[in-house]
């Protein structure tokens, strides 16, 4: 951690849970992907130290609906995906920042838009989870937001997310710096 901090180097830990979580956070990760397995006590570490999770709850929800994925498989995602939903929650009552990922399994936002959603956030958190707060854990300040200054990049979705966040899933068009694509 110190080597790459030197070296101005972000520090990302892969990790679901155990002994390993806590010590990545005490050496100083700077994010932590996944968490399915974290206790109370490390999400509290996590939202002290203020080290985000980014979580990749569709992973689990892809492999459910797979057919290439074998049935004890799909079994454990059906306990990792209820377990999963319980630490989101309590990362969000312990105030640990929260962004989405899709790890590079699957692709399905809206899978992981939906877990925040079930785990109590609201539509408008569960937007600014894929959108401003992930900006900020990548270390990305000129976009995620509108705003003057920022990077024109916006996506044209048919519906209103803060009434089905499904609708972020059907876009219908996409502006990348100021131009559409």
């Amino acid at each position: 951690m110190e080597e790459a901090h030197e070296l101005e180097r972000r520090v990302v830990v892969h990790c679901h849970g155990g002994p390993g979580a806590r010590y990545a956070i005490e050496a100083g990760a700077d994010t932590i992907e996944h968490g399915v397995y974290f206790t109370r006590d490390d999400l509290e570490l996590l939202a002290a130290r203020g080290v985000p999770l980014v979580i990749t709850y569709g992973v689990y929800d892809q492999g459910m609906h797979s057919p290439d994925v074998p049935a004890f498989f799909k079994e454990k995602c059906v306990d990792v995906m209820a377990r999963y939903l319980t630490t989101i929650a309590i990362a969000r009552e312990v105030g640990v920042r929260i962004a989405v990922g899709t790890d590079t399994v699957h692709r399905d936002l809206v899978a992981e838009l939906r877990a925040l959603e079930n785990a109590g956030y609201r539509r408008a958190e569960v937007l600014q989870a894929c959108t401003g707060w992930a900006a900020d854990v990548l270390g990305l300040p000129l976009v995620g937001r509108v705003r003057p200054g920022n990077a024109a990049d916006l996506v044209a979705v048919e519906g209103n997310p803060l009434d089905d966040i499904a609708a972020v899933g059907r876009v219908r068009g996409v502006m990348q710096a100021g131009r559409l694509s």
